[in-house]
């Protein structure tokens, strides 16, 4: 699997989780629901961003290293 692929699946089965969880969220919406959505979904919203961008950094570095490898 490419870096890019894997950077776009992991963006779409995110957007997955949080479709499902709206969807749920209509038939479920008290305190504990928004709790585990505060806790538990919400970080995880942070630490995919910061892993694409992670993502990118890397496939700039592959793409300037290959770059570099086919000068030779």
């Amino acid at each position: 699997m490419s870096i890019t692929s894997g950077k776009g699946r992991l963006l779409s089965e995110y957007e997955d989780l949080m479709r499902s969880w709206y969807s749920i969220r209509k038939a479920w919406n008290d305190p504990v629901s928004r709790a585990y959505e505060n806790t538990r979904l919400r970080p995880v919203e942070g630490r995919i961003r910061a892993t694409v961008r992670e993502l990118e950094k890397l496939e700039a570095l592959v793409h300037k290293a290959r770059q570099d490898c086919a000068d030779d």
